[in-house]
């Protein structure tokens, strides 16, 4: 049996400070939709969600 231990602050770290993702995060949710009028709105990633939105 073998047991993996990573220090959570640690990778969180690295995440943040990698380059690769320096333009995927988003920090803030936010409300996208598919025309000026607000017909639809487009659901693909959780900070457009209503989850996100409710929480912010």
């Amino acid at each position: 049996m073998h047991f993996y231990y990573r220090d959570p602050l640690e990778c969180v770290k690295l995440l943040f400070n990698n380059p690769f993702f320096a333009d995927k995060m988003e920090y803030a949710p936010y409300k996208l939709y598919t025309s000026i009028e607000h017909d639809a709105r487009v659901y693909t990633e959780w900070m457009r969600s209503d989850g996100a939105w409710e929480r912010r």
